[in-house]
């Protein structure tokens, strides 16, 4: 395939026309001949243009072929042509770069114009579909409202009658531990929850010491143990740290063995008739006497001691 044809030449009639702006050529200025199609280039005819008129890739193209714009036919056998012909192809890519920026600003502000429409599309959408949510919802809540105060005032009409049916039955209950004697440790030594169980307590109870609360599970049948192990049967969670109960529960449950609280062991040794069991009191120690007394140490030898007075 043969290579685009460029010539560089004034004009040489009056006739010839620029064929990008329709004018015609000055007899002193500078043209630029083209034949770029394949029949233009192997029989011709030459088409024009002005210089200032040559667009970039036409000036592009005359350069991959001859090397330089002004290695073009007739740039040198021109006076000046040279400089005209370097000057008009830096002018044409000036233009063409500020025509390709000015496009794509355009373009640019086409863009963020219509990303600004659907944001406010969306918007208006948004906004539209949570109002309607929200009205919505408000018409859930007023009908739950109305619901939940229909609910209340039937709670509370139940929660009435229960009350009265609850005062029938501790009347009656009463009536009939009243009448069974329930409290006797005779009758109630057979439900008791620490006859003949290894108990441990954990803290103390209320206006009991421990000594005393070991006294009272012995005298109401049950094992006092100091601390846990694979034997105990009952842990009493009594007064102590939370960090020791939780200890105690966790322990209980893993080791799968029952818990009461310090309430209930009480109800207990007030059911066994030991609430009032004391502990024995301790033997107090010889008290010496109250005199300088003359003793002998272990090596044999006297020697003398004062002590206070009573």
């Amino acid at each position: 395939m043969q290579e685009p044809m460029y010539i560089i030449q004034k004009p040489m009639s009056a006739k010839g026309k620029c064929v990008h702006c329709k004018m015609v050529f000055p007899d002193d200025e500078l043209r630029l001949g083209f034949r770029e199609t394949p029949a233009a280039i192997e029989k011709g005819p030459w088409k024009w243009n002005h210089v200032t008129c040559v667009p970039v890739d036409r000036w592009d193209t005359a350069e991959d072929v001859y090397g330089e714009v002004d290695e073009i036919p007739g740039v040198a056998t021109t006076e000046g042509a040279s400089r005209i012909v370097r000057l008009a192809h830096s002018n044409a890519r000036a233009n063409a770069m500020r025509r390709a920026n000015a496009t794509a600003q355009h373009e640019a502000e086409k863009v963020a114009e219509k990303e600004r429409e659907d944001s406010r599309k969306a918007a208006e959408k948004a906004k539209a579909k949570a109002e309607k949510a929200a009205a919505k919802e408000a018409e859930k809540i007023v009908k739950a409202e109305a619901k939940a105060a229909e609910k209340v005032a039937k709670v509370a009409a139940l929660e009435a009658k229960v009350k009265m049916a609850q005062t029938a039955v501790n009347t009656a209950a009463k009536s009939l531990v009243k009448a069974l004697d329930f409290d006797s440790p005779e009758k109630t030594a057979d439900a008791s929850r620490i006859k003949n169980k290894c108990v441990v307590l954990v803290g103390t109870l209320h206006g009991m010491s421990r000594a005393d609360a070991k006294t009272a599970i012995t005298a109401a049948g049950g094992h006092w143990r100091d601390t846990i192990t694979c034997k105990t049967e009952l842990i009493v969670l009594g007064q102590s740290k939370s960090s020791a109960l939780e200890k105690a529960e966790k322990t209980a449950e893993q080791k799968q063995i029952d818990t009461i609280t310090g309430d209930d062991l009480l109800e207990e040794f007030r059911l066994a008739g030991v609430s009032d069991v004391k502990a024995p009191a301790k033997t107090a120690k010889k008290k010496r006497e109250d005199e300088e007394v003359e003793g002998v140490t272990r090596g044999g030898k006297t020697r003398r001691t004062s002590l206070s007075a009573a």
